[in-house]
């Protein structure tokens, strides 16, 4: 599948889901570990 490079993922720390690492795994494979990180900043 190929995506946008231009597309970065933000993840509240906060947080908390069932199956949470299977999300994660399956955003990193999409977008790239580059591309998916966790921060509180845009959800102040």
């Amino acid at each position: 599948m190929s995506t946008s490079t231009n597309r970065k993922i933000i993840i509240d720390p906060r947080s908390s889901y069932a199956y949470g690492s299977f999300y994660l795994y399956g955003l990193i494979r999409l977008f790239g570990e580059a591309n998916v990180r966790f921060s509180m900043k845009p959800f102040r």
